[in-house]
Order: structure tokens, then C-alpha cells, then sequence
């Protein structure tokens, strides 16, 4: 495959604090095509930013949804765009073109991006991002950044761009395109991805509270809003990285959370001044429900046969010992359960003892059940355990009930 028609940007997303690149006019730095040196150099030199729909001033953070920065290098130009700014992430959308033509202009046979497209964040870990076009010198793609990743203060979103020039030399290195944004000392609000939850019947925890790192600030934290229904907002006020969790809620109820930060702050008089940050998205939540009252419990096609248990050797105790193969009893059976009432807010149910794995929310319900030994016309007895999410959490207590295998 042609070079051109392989083109790939490399493209690394750094977090960091750094002050901005200012608007100027790109001044292309002269370059000799017979030294790697040279083309190495001009390659290496950063993009500067020609426009900027929303720059960071006092007045704005630059975390603006349509933003547009246009970047220029005397060998390709792009433009980044905020595309969607959300309490939980930033995603931007980048476009390359390279100037194969003004490389040739200087004495260059051929130009082109290469390598992978990947985001690196603030610890360094990786992340793909697929990059779907690339129509000749014109590479294209989005990546999507969590705000959580974003210090306190000044932060910028660096491009690294792969490149590759060839002339009577080639020569291949990264140039780099930085974009500024601003993230306030009050912070974001908690966004619902964040939220390291632990659900209970009566309660429900979301994490940690906002503990602000800057200087001056003398206390920070969350605000906790919650809600049934279309009721009134009750607020709770957690303080420098307590434990975000609200006690007194209602058993199998869904509640709406949102939370936001804040942040107390002595000025230059010595006053202290309070700062919020918007709430963040609301996240609904269900209770852990009690546990399921079984009003029955119906066994049939019930089975009894033995099974083959090879030869083994097993350590008891510090010593090896060999089971020789035999015979087992096993019992299989349907058992048909009905509950007291059908399940509510509820997104799953086990039923501990039988084979399935997960049962969907209904009054009445099958299951295959095989137990060890020989239980026709013996007691057994089977447990339910209804879960308010699709995660797993959100665990009542099991609902149990003996019957007579028949």
C-alpha cells in the first residue's frame, strides 16, 4: 500500500500543568533535505495556534462546547474541536492535513504522518482510539477525555504528531500541538462513571468527598443531592474527603443523586469566600429491596441416579491421600417458586441452590436444582436473592424457604 494512502497520526493526549500557547502566525523554520539533522529539526518544531473560538482568559476556562483551535506547522495544519463537554468528560474531535506540496516546494520528495493513534493520560496508561479516516493527507478521529483526569488549576491537551520527511536525508520525529484549558479550584462536581458505589437497603455510598490541594483553601468538599420521584432536593454536606454516604433512605425506592464541589477560600482582607461548582449529571439508584418472601415451593421431574467420580489424590492435613474412583448419588429436579409479590426495581434474581445463573424479575419462576445424595421425599431447602442492579449491587438478603423433594 502507498504511503499516501496509509497515513496514520500518532496522537498523545497529556495532562499537565503548563501555561498556554499563544495566538501567532506559523513561521516556518528553513530546513536542509539533505540533513537529517535539519529536516529533524523543522519537523520537531511546535505547531502554533493561528485561531482559538474560546482561549482561556479570566473570564472562561476554555472547557467550551464548539471550541476551535487551529494549529499551523510549516508541514501540516489541524484544527481541534471540542466537540462535547459534559460534567463527566471532554471529547475532541482533531483533523490533519499535511503540505506535501510545501514540502517539496523546499526540496522534499515525500511527507507523510505514520504510527498508532493512542491517549496517554496524566499516570501514563494508554488508551486506544480508533481513527477510521484516512482519506490521503487528511487523518481524522476523536478522543475523549475524563475530567477527572484534570489537575486543579492549568492544564493542557498536548498532540503529538509522527512525522516523516524525505529528501536527499530522511528523518522521522514528533511535533506537537498544545491546547489550554483552566480547571477552577472549586473542581466538578462527581459524575455518575465516578461513582464507586456501595448500595444497601437503607443507605447507599458514592465515594469520596472533593479535597482540594491548592494553596489559601481552608476547607473543601461535596454536596450530596438526592430525591425520589419529582420530590424536593434534600442536601448533605461531606468535608475534605469523607466518605460520601447518605443513611436514611427508603428500602427497594430508586433515588436520583447529583452532587457538586466546593471550595473556602481566605481573600486578600482575610474574609473567608465560599465557591461552588455546578451539580453534576444525575444518576439514579435503586435500594437494596428486603429480602423476598417465598409463598411456595413445587418440585417435579425429580431424578435420582449415580454418577462416575474418578480416582484422586487430595492433601488432609499436611498428608497426600488417595480416593480411589466410585460411585455417587445425585438428584435432579424442577423446582417452581412463587414469591409473595412480584420483584420491583428489582434488575435481577439467583436463586442459591439451583443451576441458573441469573433469573429474570418475575412472581413465579422455574429453576433446575442437582443436589449430592439421594433426596426423594426428603427436606431440601432453596434461597432467593434479588439484586437492584445490572452490576451485582444492590444485594437484598435471601428469602428462604424449606420444601419436601416429590
Amino acid at each position: 500500500m502507498k504511503k499516501i494512502a496509509s497515513i496514520m497520526l500518532s496522537l498523545v493526549l497529556l495532562v499537565s500543568f503548563a501555561g498556554g500557547a499563544s495566538i501567532s502566525k506559523a513561521k516556518a523554520a528553513t530546513f536542509n533535505p539533505n540533513s537529517e539533522d535539519s529536516l529533524k529539526a523543522a519537523i520537531q518544531e511546535q505547531a502554533t495556534i493561528t485561531s482559538d473560538s474560546n482561549p482561556v482568559s479570566d473570564a472562561s476556562d476554555g472547557i467550551v462546547q464548539g471550541r476551535v483551535v487551529k494549529f499551523d506547522h510549516q508541514f501540516y495544519s489541524m484544527d481541534v474541536t471540542f466537540s462535547k463537554v459534559t460534567t463527566k468528560d471532554i471529547t475532541l474531535d482533531y483533523a490533519i492535513n499535511v503540505k506535501l506540496d510545501q514540502g517539496k516546494a523546499g526540496g522534499l520528495s515525500d511527507l507523510w504522518c505514520e504510527g498508532d493513534t493512542f491517549v496517554e493520560f496524566n499516570e501514563g496508561s494508554e488508551v486506544p482510539t480508533p481513527v477510521d479516516a484516512y482519506e490521503y493527507y487528511k487523518p481524522a478521529g476523536s478522543v475523549t477525555i475524563s475530567r477527572g483526569k484534570l489537575y486543579e488549576g492549568n492544564n493542557f491537551f498536548k498532540f503529538k504528531v509522527n512525522l516523516t520527511a524525505k529528501g536527499g536525508q530522511q528523518a522521522n520525529a514528533y511535533s506537537y500541538s498544545t491546547v489550554d484549558i483552566k480547571v477552577p479550584s472549586k473542581g466538578t462536581g462527581l459524575d455518575p462513571s465516578s461513582y464507586d458505589f456501595f448500595i444497601y437497603k437503607n443507605s447507599v455510598t458514592l465515594g469520596t468527598a472533593f479535597k482540594s490541594t491548592k494553596d489559601g483553601v481552608t476547607e473543601s468538599g461535596t454536596v450530596v443531592a438526592y430525591r425520589t420521584g419529582s420530590g424536593d432536593w434534600k442536601e448533605v454536606t461531606f468535608k475534605n474527603g469523607a466518605t460520601l454516604s447518605v443513611n436514611g433512605l427508603k428500602a427497594n425506592t430508586k433515588y436520583e443523586f447529583k452532587t457538586k464541589n466546593y471550595t473556602v477560600e481566605t481573600d486578600a482582607t482575610g474574609q473567608e469566600v465560599k465557591t461552588e461548582s455546578d451539580f453534576c449529571e444525575v444518576c439514579t439508584v435503586s435500594t437494596a429491596a428486603n429480602a423476598p418472601k417465598i409463598k411456595s415451593i413445587k418440585t417435579s421431574k425429580v431424578k435420582q441416579y449415580k454418577v462416575n467420580i474418578p480416582g484422586q489424590w487430595k492433601t488432609e492435613f499436611g498428608k497426600d491421600k488417595y480416593y480411589p474412583a466410585h460411585k455417587e448419588w445425585r438428584t435432579s429436579y424442577k423446582a417452581k417458586i412463587t414469591l409473595s409479590a412480584a420483584p420491583k426495581n428489582t434488575a435481577f434474581m439467583i436463586c442459591k441452590g439451583s443451576t441458573n445463573l441469573g433469573i429474570k424479575p418475575a412472581k413465579t419462576f422455574t429453576v433446575n436444582v442437582i443436589e449430592s445424595g439421594k433426596k426423594k421425599g426428603k427436606k431440601a431447602s432453596l434461597s432467593v436473592v434479588l439484586y437492584s442492579h445490572d452490576s451485582g449491587k444492590g444485594e437484598s438478603k435471601a428469602g428462604k424457604k424449606s420444601f419436601k423433594v416429590k
